[in-house]
């Protein structure tokens, strides 16, 4: 309740305890409560606190309407998003470029829903001034800022709207947006970027943006049957194994004899990336863990 700056944390006033994830923005923070509500804090000029004002707060206030049913938040800048216990998004702040997605360029000092995504949501990630979603078909969708092709929808061209992700209509297990870039982790493993390239952002050793995914290199995937580093799994997407952000690594051999698929796996978990043999080696064999289903039913 004060605006010193700390150079050591600092609790934060009335949430001593329930909290159930934090996000921060430029000059403002949100925070996710056990109970599905959502308090933010903080800058409030262009409504980033979604309390239908825009006076400052050094205190979390609740955010209209959201007192209970959210799963997750996403800020960055000036704008904040959550994701409804319905599937839906809402978002509030700043939309000088259509990053609320309700189809204005209206700053926003309520959540509002985001144009034609009242369900069927099960991701979001905000950037700068683009917002990107993942879609139950493990598609993406962009909206807001595009000028360095931040939307991924092979244009230039704001948009107040969502617009699909070109080639990213599917197979997408993860998403992440930064200042002007947005990430996704393909289901077999890959990684494709799109956006702002200046400092390299993108990854695929160049220094242009790119207004369509491109691959990151190095991040090309895997198949079943290759030897270390293996294939990555998300745990928390498959035989509703959660350890967290622990990620699971094998590598098969053999043949059953019957559908050419490997007859036995060398399973174990890393909660860092097993990029080369001696940490194949170190990994923690897993015991009693499902084994990954054969390449033909593999997510691709």
């Amino acid at each position: 309740n004060s605006s010193a700056t700390s150079l050591i944390p600092v609790d934060v006033f009335g949430l001593s305890n329930g909290t159930a994830s934090v996000s921060a923005g430029f000059m403002h923070t949100c925070a996710l409560l056990d109970t599905g509500a959502v308090k933010c804090w903080g800058f409030n000029y262009d409504g980033e606190l979604g309390n239908n004002t825009y006076i400052d707060s050094h205190v979390p206030v609740d955010v209209y309407g959201l007192t209970g049913g959210v799963i997750s938040i996403s800020s960055k800048s000036d704008h904040t998003c959550a994701l409804l216990n319905t599937d839906g998004l809402k978002c509030w702040g700043a939309n000088d470029w259509g990053q609320l997605g309700d189809n204005s360029s209206t700053d926003r000092w309520v959540p509002v829903p985001v144009s034609g995504l009242s369900s069927n949501v099960i991701a979001v990630s905000v950037g700068s001034d683009h917002t990107c979603a993942l879609n139950s078909n493990h598609g993406v969708l962009c909206w807001g800022h595009n000028e360095d092709g931040e939307l991924g929808d092979n244009s230039f061209v704001n948009s107040g709207v969502p617009v699909g992700v070109f080639g990213l209509s599917s197979g997408v297990n993860t998403i992440s947006s930064g200042l002007s870039a947005s990430c996704a982790i393909l289901n077999g493993g890959g990684g494709r970027c799109w956006g702002h390239n200046y400092y390299g952002n993108l990854g695929n050793n160049d220094d242009h943006p790119s207004n369509v995914p491109v691959e990151v290199i190095g991040f090309n995937g895997y198949t079943i049957d290759e030897t270390p580093p293996g294939r990555v799994l998300d745990l928390n997407a498959h035989e509703g194994v959660d350890i967290g952000t622990v990620k699971l690594f094998w590598t098969a051999s053999g043949d059953d004899g019957v559908s050419g698929q490997a007859a036995s796996y060398t399973i174990k978990y890393s909660t860092s990336p097993i990029t080369n043999e001696s940490a194949w080696q170190g990994a923690t064999d897993v015991s009693g863990e499902p084994t990954p289903k054969p390449a033909n039913q593999q997510e691709q």
